[in-house]
Formats: structure tokens, sequence, C-alpha cells
């Protein structure tokens, strides 16, 4: 049987056991972000890709490719859940072909592939059709790479150097932590210099300036405001992010989708020593680039956009850290293989202490730490695939780990939209609790009271949301629909307009006006006083 043979059969089986660890994800609906993302290219069409909204992410070639389905009648929650899941399978397989590239046996190779695709950390990339993001620019920074590889061993570099530049761009404009592949893909092309290769440069180059000419472009709005934060947070913030996945990588549990995670300056420590190693490491490597260097490289540039140094919301830095699981799929494309690699050498080591046939078993059994593992996460995989089959288990499942704002808010609308009234009165006190300062929450607790009569309260929740957003068209609205149906016409009239002052074609406050003057019209006219 010819290596080559080997290879393939070995990535056909990976595919395949990856398909089928996500397959019960196919049935699940859209949920949480992914309805307002596909409506917006199914509205605003291909352009709205590429329009910058303030204060929004920009991540242009996620929203082309739901439009890119669109287009082929495929559409569908099944076929963009089957996206996610085909998409996660070949990063599994390009893992597998790295690895080996790199030098490791088919075992240890596999091995990390294994290590990186099944991991329940992954789930929330994998399962949830908006997180499509995260495995979009892994795939491309993966790609990035192969081609600079190759340019460093073929002829036509040019071609393999363009092709890294283009994927390198396409990794940034997937997300904004995609922007590591240029810079991760020079330092491939740089370990293959130092090992022989006399070509490369170009690649190298070629991903830098893709990665550098669309960061102007999709860089994160937040990045401009965290001058204003301390060096005491961001080491207590990055303390509390390595030590919060240190946790989930070894014991991942209660896992959900916008983890918040309170931050304890205990950790203050802990950050400095990350910060110091990852200096040490960015120094290191150049002078000695070896594999297992080169992986943790990989491995930091994947995980600082995740980190905390650079806090992800520099608001809520010191207090609370942003720590979504699906932030470390990057970073496990390289530490999966890397920590393959580990237990690969440890079974050699520990088989070299003992005889003969007692060290095949020594390093057998080891090895078996990789299968063990995967047989042990499929089953809370699959009960993530379950939680994601609906809003309301999404909604309630972060909720019960984190303080959500966003999971708060969604969960009370979808309350609203299933007429449970109380329930959704009682979560947005809940929520408030949570974001006392946002207007939003306050509109919908006042529509929640309104719905079950209770003026006095939905009076007051609609003031409060005005004092917090005055210049928030829905609040004026809806404070006005509030004064209409108490027969206060002249207040409501005057809300209305100053909701439109704000936006004049709020479509809630202009369908306001028009039922009102068809009211007032058709009210009989009071006979003149004597």
């Amino acid at each position: 049987m010819s290596k080559r043979f080997s290879h393939a059969t070995v990535v056909v089986a990976l595919v395949v056991a990856v398909c089928g660890l996500y397959a019960p994800s196919l049935s699940n609906p859209l949920i949480w972000d992914d309805a307002i993302h596909l409506e917006k290219v199914r509205s605003e069409g291909v352009g709205a890709a590429f329009e910058r909204v303030a204060g929004k992410y920009r991540r242009p070639v996620v929203l082309l490719s739901y439009s890119a389905q669109d287009a082929l009648a495929l559409g569908s929650p099944m076929a963009l859940h089957a996206f996610n899941v085909g998409v996660h399978a070949v990063n599994a397989a390009m893992v597998y072909a790295l690895a080996v590239a790199l030098g490791s046996g088919m075992n240890v190779a596999l091995a990390g592939a294994v290590l990186f695709a099944f991991h329940p950390l992954q789930s929330a990339a994998v399962a949830y059709v908006s997180g499509r993001t995260d495995l979009l620019a892994a795939a491309f920074t993966l790609v990035a790479i192969g081609m600079a590889l190759r340019s460093t061993r073929r002829r036509a570099a040019g071609v393999w150097a363009m092709l890294a530049g283009i994927a390198a761009a396409c990794a940034g404009m997937s997300k904004e932590s995609g922007l590591i592949a240029g810079p991760v893909a020079a330092a491939f092309v740089y370990h293959a210099r130092a090992h022989g290769a006399r070509r490369g440069t170009a690649a190298a180059a070629a991903a830098l300036a893709g990665s550098l000419v669309v960061a102007p472009f999709v860089i994160p709005p937040a990045l401009f405001d965290v001058a204003e934060v301390s060096l005491g947070d961001r080491f207590a913030d990055a303390g509390t992010v390595l030590a919060t996945y240190a946790r989930l990588l070894a014991w991942p549990a209660g896992l959900h989708l916008d983890r918040l995670t309170a931050v304890w300056r205990g950790w203050i420590p802990l950050g400095v020593a990350f910060a110091l190693g990852a200096l040490l490491l960015t120094r290191a490597f150049p002078r000695r680039p070896n594999v297992t260097r080169l992986c943790l490289v990989v491995m930091l540039a994947g995980y600082l956009p995740v980190s905390g140094i650079v806090p992800i919301y520099p608001a809520l830095s010191g207090r609370w850290v942003f720590t979504p699981e699906h932030g470390l799929y990057m970073a496990l494309a390289a530490g999966a293989p890397l920590f393959a690699f580990g237990v690969a050498l440890l079974s050699r080591g520990v088989a070299t202490l003992v005889p003969g046939r007692l060290a095949r078993m020594v390093r057998l059994g080891t090895l078996a730490i990789v299968p063990l593992a995967a047989a042990a996460w499929t089953g809370p995989v699959l009960a993530r695939q379950q939680v994601l089959a609906s809003e309301e288990s999404a909604y309630r499942a972060t909720l019960a780990h984190s303080p959500s704002p966003r999971a708060c808010f969604n969960l009370g609308v979808l309350l609203l939209d299933t007429h449970r009234d109380a329930d959704a009165a009682a979560l947005y006190e809940d929520c408030i609790a949570i974001s006392p300062n946002d207007a939003g929450m306050y509109v919908q607790l006042g529509v929640a009271y309104q719905r079950l009569g209770d003026r006095n309260r939905a009076d007051l929740s609609f003031a409060k949301a005005i004092e917090l957003g005055p210049d928030d068209p829905l609040a004026w609205s809806n404070y006005a629909s509030l004064d209409a149906a108490a027969g206060a016409y002249t207040a409501a009239r005057k809300k209305w307009q100053r909701a439109l002052a704000i936006d004049p074609g709020f479509a809630p406050a202009l369908d306001g006006l028009r039922k009102l003057e068809a009211v007032t019209r058709a009210e009989p006219a009071l006979p003149p006083r004597p």
C-alpha cells in the first residue's frame, strides 16, 4: 500500500467521522444571530457584505458565503449547517496534512487532527451557523500556510505566492482574528528556510501583504478604545481568560454561546506570566525555529485575539471578560497536534524504561489517550447540539452560566413572541439587574407590562427608557402606543412626532400616526357649548 493511499484513507476516515459527529446539527433551526445575518444579505444584496456600520464588525467573506448559498438554492437551515460541518471536516483534514508536512508520523498527525476535530469547545463554531466566522478564518489561514509551504519546494513559486496572499486576505475578511494568517504563513516559510528551503520569500511577503491590505477594512471598532484600559486591568483580564480557557480545555463543561467571566484580580500574576512567556517565545523562535516552537508561535497567534491583553470589550475591562469557547478554534489547530506530539514523546520516553514487550504495551496505552478522549467527548458534543436545537434552550443555557445581556434580551423577545408576557416581565426585571443602563431592556419591560394591563409600570418603564436613550425612536414610539391605548391622543401624537424627528422613516411611528389620524377623524364632533 503506497504512503499516498494510506494518507488519503486516513483523511477520508477523518472527514466521515467528523461529519457523523455533527450530523445531528443538520436538523437544527437558525438561532440567535443566524436569522439576522441571513436576512441582511437577502434584503440588501451582496453590497451588504461590504458596508461599514458604526460599531459593528466587518466580516464580508462570511456574509458572501450566505449569499452564495442562497443563489445556489442552498439557503435552508439544513444546508447552512451542512456547510459549517463540511468546513470543519476539511479543516481537520488540513490540520492532519500540515502535521504530516512538518514531519509528524501518521499516528501522531491523526491524533492531533482528532483532538482538534472532536474537542467540545469546537461545537460552538460548528453547530451554530454564525460560528462560521471562526471556521472560515481558520480554513483560509490553513490554506495560506499550505500555499506558502508549497512555494518553498515547488516551481511556479509566483502562483503559490499569489494564492497565499489571497487566502490570507480572505482569512482576515472572515473574522478579524484571521489577520494572523499572513504572519503565521510567514513564520512557516521562515522555519522552512531555516531548514534548507531555498524558496518561499515571495509567498511570505504576499501573505503578509494580504493581511495588511485588509486590516484597515476589518479592524475591530473596540481596538481604538483600548488605550484607556490600564495595564493592571489588562493583566487581570489576561489571567482570568487564561485560567478560564485552561479549565475549559481540561474539563469542557457548562458550554454556552455568550460567556462572560467575572475578572479576579488575583489572576494578575498569571496574566503577567503569560505576557512574559509570549515575549520570550517571540524572541526565541527566530533564533532556533524548530517545529515545537513553530507550533507554539502559531498557537500563541491564534490565542492572542481572545487573550484579554487587548480587550474585546474595553468598557467591561477589569470587571468582565468575554471568553467564548469558539475563540479557541484557531489556537486548537496548532495546540492539538502539539499535544499529540507531546503524548507520543512521553510514550517513547516511558517505553525506554521498561523491557521490550511491556514497552510496546506502554506505548500503545499512552497513545490510547487520544481515542479515549475523543470517545469521552462525543457525548458532550452531541448534547451541545441538542441544546442548540432551539433558541430558548440556547438562551437559557447561556444565562445559567453567564450574565449575558444579549441572551437575556433575546429570551425576553422570544417569550413576548410566544405570549408568555408575565414570564417576559419577570425576566426583563432580571435583565435590568444585569444591564441597568440599557434603554432597550426598559422598552421591552414596558411592552410586557403594557400587555399585562399594568399601565403604571409600563409608563415608568418607558419613561426610564426615554431617560437612558433620548435618541431611541423605538422607545418614543412604544411610549406613544401606551398613551394612545389610554386615549391620550395629544401626548401620543407628540411622542410619535419625536420618534420621526429622530428617524423620519421610522415605520412604527408612521403607522401609529396614520392610525391615530384615522381614529380622531372617526370620532364624532362634540356639540358647541351654549
